[in-house]
Parts: structure tokens; C-alpha cells; sequence
């Protein structure tokens, strides 16, 4: 009888972990903005972890400097010698990664302009 309630206790304290690391890893998502973007120009230098350097597009949302690598918007890949703006969803999640940043995906909705530069 007790090996049949500690068996049945077991099985509860699992389920209820699996599912509020289910919760956790499959939404996480704070929100969803649709966002004007623009992609600079300008070629700038960002670091991934652990501690590798890549060349990436400087690029602004209102007065927010960002800087992404070519393949890093969903739907499009940036060209070097091009501005663009582009609208796009922006998924913010609630969850830090590991340098404390929150992680956003940017998926693109439309090319507004791309215009090459001189």
C-alpha cells in the first residue's frame, strides 16, 4: 500500500515539473509588436557567445541601435551596400539568456524600401 502511494507521489511530482517546464520552454513569449525597422548601411561588429566576433548590420527601431547578422531576420537575407526598412514582427520573450539579455526574434512582414547605397 505505501509502495503504491509513494509510486502514485512520485508520478504527480513529475507530471507537475514536466509541465511547468513545458509552460516555460514552448511560450516564454511576453509579446508580439509589429515594428518598423531599419537596416542602416553600415556594417558594425557584434559578439555571440562564447566570445565570437561577426560582422553584422547596424540597424534601428525608433532611437534603438541593434545590430543583426545577415540571416538573422526570418524571411530575408540583408545585402551588404543596401539600406532597407522593413516592417516586422518583434517576439519578445520573458526569459533572460545567459550575458542577462532578453532574446527577440524578428520576422519579416514587408519590405518597405531598399535602397542601394552610393
Amino acid at each position: 500500500m505505501i509502495k503504491n502511494i509513494l509510486i502514485l507521489l512520485i508520478c504527480v511530482l513529475c507530471c507537475s515539473c514536466l509541465s511547468k517546464e513545458s509552460d516555460y520552454t514552448n511560450n516564454g513569449v511576453k509579446e508580439v509588436q509589429k515594428v518598423t525597422l531599419t537596416i542602416t548601411g553600415e556594417i558594425g561588429e557584434a559578439f555571440s557567445w562564447p566570445e565570437v566576433k561577426f560582422e553584422c548590420f547596424k540597424a534601428l527601431i525608433g532611437n534603438k541601435e541593434l545590430c543583426f547578422s545577415n540571416n538573422q531576420i526570418k524571411g530575408i537575407t540583408l545585402e551588404k551596400g543596401y539600406k532597407y526598412q522593413l516592417k516586422v514582427k518583434r517576439i519578445i520573450y520573458d526569459y533572460p539568456i545567459q550575458d542577462g539579455n532578453l532574446p527577440d526574434d524578428y520576422e519579416l512582414i514587408s519590405i518597405i524600401s531598399k535602397q542601394k547605397l552610393e
